[in-house]
């Protein structure tokens, strides 16, 4: 998160149980599944967010243990609206992350583990959690002039512009 500007929303205070128990520590929560008759279930934390700014919601998921999926979603008032989610596969470990501009000011940052039939005891780490509200300019231009930024559009994983190269058109140096 180099670069990005914003106070850490997630303090690991106030993390509720959605049919798991929760070991909680600082940024790090590992979640075992109840056998209540649901398929999703988790912890998460409610939040104030400010009608359209953007957040961060990142956090590395340990799902090696599970077979079904675990992930981060983002809902709002009711809670059943999901907004925004982000999944890993069972058996697979990897750092997950979205950007969620805020549509209400109650919001619901969700740690999800799917328990397919209820049965409980589903295993799941989510390390490293953050949640930032993006303040400022977080973009940082490099090797950009200005008068081309317009042409750019900053994605999750780097920069989308305007394909230059169409069909070919490099030349291999030969005479």
């Amino acid at each position: 998160n180099d670069g990005w500007v914003g106070e850490e929303l997630w303090t690991g205070d106030g993390v509720a149980s959605n049919q798991a128990v929760i070991e909680s520590s600082n940024n790090s929560v590992v979640l075992t599944t109840t056998d209540e008759p649901s398929y999703n279930k988790g912890a998460y934390i409610d939040e104030v967010t400010e009608v359209g700014a953007v957040y961060l919601f990142e956090a590395t998921i340990d799902n090696t243990e599970s077979s079904y999926w675990a992930g981060l979603r983002v809902t709002e008032t009711p809670w059943l609206n999901s907004v925004k989610s982000n999944e890993v596969a069972g058996g697979s470990k990897e750092r997950v992350s979205f950007f969620y501009t805020a549509t209400s000011p109650n919001t619901r940052f969700n740690l999800n583990v799917a328990d397919v039939g209820g049965v409980g005891g589903v295993r799941v780490t989510f390390d490293n959690i953050s949640i930032r509200k993006l303040t400022g300019n977080a973009l940082t231009y490099v090797n950009i002039p200005e008068s081309n930024r317009e042409l750019y559009t900053a994605t999750n994983d780097g920069w989308v512009g305007e394909e230059l190269v169409v069909n070919g058109g490099f030349d291999d140096g030969a005479e």
